[in-house]
């Protein structure tokens, strides 16, 4: 996984970062790792990453692992993804500070098929 910095304007993808802010580990085996990606306004989810594995599997708050739109303010959106929490029950948690609230995802690996994007459950704030 790569990091790029201000000045480098580039397309996202599934192993890059712009601006990461937070990280969180669940408590699955192996464990997954959550990354705030700050200026893609996007959370990217790595299943295996304490083993290396450095392409993201899910991504959270844009429609695909290369876009980062700015979102307008909407219960999807992450507009600043800072601050990321697992609970023990693997329910993601991420902080958006600029829209000031807490947005909620039921454990994002084990969506049902009928939702493929992720959607936040509960908004808090």
């Amino acid at each position: 996984m790569t990091s790029r910095r201000r000045s480098t304007i580039a397309a996202p993808t599934a192993s890059t970062l712009y601006y990461p802010r937070g990280v969180a580990l669940d408590a699955s085996s192996p464990q997954r790792l959550y990354v705030s990606d700050y200026s893609n306004y996007r959370v990217l989810g790595f299943d295996n990453a304490p083993a290396g594995d450095a392409v993201a599997d899910v991504v959270i708050g844009q429609a695909s692992f290369t876009t980062n739109a700015l979102p307008a303010y909407g219960p999807n959106a992450i507009r600043a993804g800072r601050g990321l929490t697992v609970s023990p029950d693997n329910h993601l948690y991420v902080a958006d500070s600029t829209h000031d609230r807490v947005l909620e995802f039921l454990s994002p690996y084990h969506r049902p098929p009928q939702r493929p994007r992720l959607r936040p459950e509960l908004l808090h704030g």
